[in-house]
């Protein structure tokens, strides 16, 4: 997993990550959906993706006039496409997306104060989540389009309710991102730095959000990896891995920092852990060929070539059954590793 795809997936589990820490009662959302959202973010963070999805079945079941269940559920098959880098739902994705963004339209004009802004945060998720399922499989316009659209709802939900503090997590990564990928458009003037802006808005929402401070934690590895802050990295990916130990999410940023602090034999446990995992599942051909790719360079650097060619050889097994899209997607680090298996 490279560190897009890698921000894009944490970015999107983000959204739905909850903590279970005591908060004062409120009318919405009520302490069962709250228990709820634990669990589909406790399934994520696990990849467990079928078992976010039956949570999200439920969710519907329940409460089939809110927004809820339905986003819930189209990121949890989000969540699965963008580990894969196959668009294994796109019809059903974006069917869901369109009906919670209606639902929660309807609501908001229903509401006022803090249930409006919860409804616009659900909106804000809805076009943020198709935003990240066209920038991976669609339209980059479109993509772009869904951003802007995501913002303008977070920023309106603080309108109806200013206290709701959960919105800071969509606008902090928003106006971060933003500005880290904004490149020459940043220099040109056409878009403002907003770095700071946004880290700020995530440590507020880490701070005093009702339900996503733990998940504006996690949204701060990537920045840190972004700064280059790899030994804030380890500490913060060690504890989230610890916290979810079925999961190969948080251990990817976890190697790439080792990898950069020269601390090469940790960075090869690391990434022998993941692809040990992704060998028990099928396909996943996109992490599977980043893993190899990854250790290969670990073991160059402590000096042991006949581990990597060995790593680069085995690549033979698999890469007949790699989708072509895959095959573009990766072509430097596939050329790479066919041409050690080679030598």
């Amino acid at each position: 997993m490279n560190t897009r795809v890698g921000f894009l997936l944490a970015c999107l589990i983000a959204a739905l990550a909850v903590t279970a820490e005591a908060q004062p009662p409120v009318t919405y959302p009520d302490r069962a959906l709250v228990v709820q959202l634990t669990d589909v973010q406790t399934a994520l963070y696990n990849e467990r993706f079928a078992e976010a999805d039956s949570i999200s079945r439920v969710m519907i079941d329940q409460r089939p006039d809110d927004p809820v269940g339905y986003l819930f559920r189209a990121a949890a098959m989000l969540s699965e496409m963008t580990a894969f880098e196959e668009n294994l739902y796109g019809d059903l994705f974006t069917d869901l997306i369109d009906t919670s963004l209606a639902l929660a339209a309807k609501r908001s004009e229903q509401s006022t104060g803090a249930r409006r802004a919860w409804m616009q945060l659900y909106r804000g998720h809805a076009h943020a989540y198709r935003a990240l399922w066209e920038s991976r499989f669609g339209s980059f316009v479109s993509a772009v389009r869904n951003g802007f659209a995501a913002r303008n709802e977070y920023e309106d939900g603080l309108k109806a309710d200013s206290s709701v503090y959960d919105l800071y997590l969509g606008l902090g990564s928003y106006h971060y991102w933003k500005s880290a990928r904004a490149g020459m458009l940043r220099w040109l003037g056409v878009l403002s730095n907003d770095k700071e802006r946004g880290l700020r808005e995530l440590r507020l929402a880490a701070d005093s959000s009702l339900v996503f401070r733990d998940a504006a934690r996690q949204a701060m590895i990537w920045i840190m990896l972004d700064r280059g802050d790899y030994d804030s990295v380890v500490v913060v990916a060690s504890e989230a891995a610890e916290k979810y130990p079925d999961g190969n999410l948080f251990l990817w940023p976890l190697a790439q920092a080792q990898y950069e602090l020269r601390e090469y034999r940790d960075a090869i446990d690391t990434y022998r852990t993941i692809r040990a995992r992704l060998d028990l599942e099928d396909g996943n051909y996109f992490n599977r060929i980043e893993a190899d790719y990854r250790l290969t360079q670990c073991y160059e650097k402590v000096s042991e070539l006949d581990r990597a060619r060995t790593i680069a050889r085995g690549v033979n097994d698999y890469v007949d059954h790699v989708p072509k899209r895959i095959r573009q997607l990766h072509r430097r680090a596939l050329d790479y590793l066919q041409q050690l298996a080679r030598t």
